[in-house]
């Protein structure tokens, strides 16, 4: 070796202990501090394949589903004639489906020590000013069949064109998360450790949240709220006050929220019977508000153009828009 790569191998080794010094000083200062790194990994998605053909079949073997719930509780769903029309149109689909200028992330984040997949969809183009407002999303129901995929409601497409930054939870031991999953218990942890991950992501504005719950999603988002979750308004569509049929010992919502709340139900839900929603609705008094839809199934599907528009409205009642 000579002399002058000798010289140049000593200037990289002191580089390199300083750039060591450095982190473990700046490690010692965020501990001191008590700030704790709850991101872990922050991917693009992957998107699934699919057509508008399968789209609607799928549509059309949930109608049939939902049908056959609305019976058997001695209700009355709108007929599978109406569910076509009501449905998006091929070129809505292909818009939503692979939407420009929205992005979704795959993220994996800390939750009681267990690193927990999330998802993560914003606009493109950073904020004209200030920051986005943050929607929590929390989904329903159970396992590895329901959980949240990149078009999951279209990339939540509505929420997203409307300027919103969307952060969704898959739960604890879903979709290659660690731990098991915890119905009514370590999901309601799982959706309130989102709020200091919303703070490292950046570009988003923790002082206007708001929170949406669909089926079990709703009651994570009562018992989240009644746990303080920090934000402005809520929804929940579908929402049972308890989850007795898989969580015995999750406690039943049976107290008002601090939190505006509307409160959407299909009426002739087989899965969540309407007065679930009828009693959520009486149980908040006041800073509440009730829609019913006649006829229409546990997800909404013959009204989502109004479902979207209504809980978009509802938000922006609070200002967070």
């Amino acid at each position: 070796m000579t002399p002058r790569q000798l010289e140049w191998l000593c200037l990289l080794r002191w580089q390199r202990g300083v750039v060591a010094v450095l982190l473990l000083l700046w490690a010692g200062l965020a501990a001191a501090d008590g700030v704790t790194s709850v991101l872990r990994s922050r991917a693009p998605c992957v998107m699934p394949a699919g057509s508008y053909a399968e789209y609607q079949q799928r549509a059309l073997q949930q109608w049939q589903t939902d049908d056959a719930a609305a019976k058997t509780a001695g209700l009355r769903l709108r007929p599978q004639s109406e569910l076509l029309p009501a449905l998006w149109t091929a070129a809505e689909y292909t818009e939503r489906n692979q939407p420009a200028g929205l992005v979704c992330e795959r993220l994996t984040y800390l939750s009681d020590g267990l690193e927990v997949v999330a998802f993560f969809w914003h606009p493109q183009a950073p904020p004209a000013k200030g920051k986005w407002p943050l929607l929590v999303f929390n989904r329903g129901g159970l396992g590895e069949t329901f959980k949240l995929r990149p078009n999951t409601w279209f990339g939540f497409y509505s929420y997203v064109r409307a300027g919103f930054a969307v952060l969704a939870t898959q739960y604890r031991g879903n979709d290659g998360g660690a731990g098991q999953e915890s119905p009514g218990d370590g999901d309601v942890r799982d959706v309130l450790n989102l709020f200091p991950l919303a703070k490292e992501l950046g570009g988003v504005d923790l002082d206007r949240a708001v929170m949406l719950g669909f089926s079990r999603g709703g009651y994570v988002t009562l018992r989240a709220l009644a746990a303080g979750a920090p934000v402005r308004a809520a929804a929940v569509l579908g929402a049972p006050r308890s989850l007795a049929r898989i969580a015995p010992a999750a406690p039943e919502m049976s107290k008002a929220v601090p939190t505006p709340l509307l409160v959407l139900h299909g009426g002739a839900d087989g899965s969540v019977p309407p007065t679930e929603a009828l009693e959520i609705w009486r149980q908040q008094l006041a800073g509440a508000q009730l829609h019913i839809f006649d006829d229409d199934s546990h997800g909404l599907t013959f009204s989502q153009r109004e479902r979207d528009e209504e809980i978009l409205a509802w938000f922006a009642r609070y200002g967070v828009m």
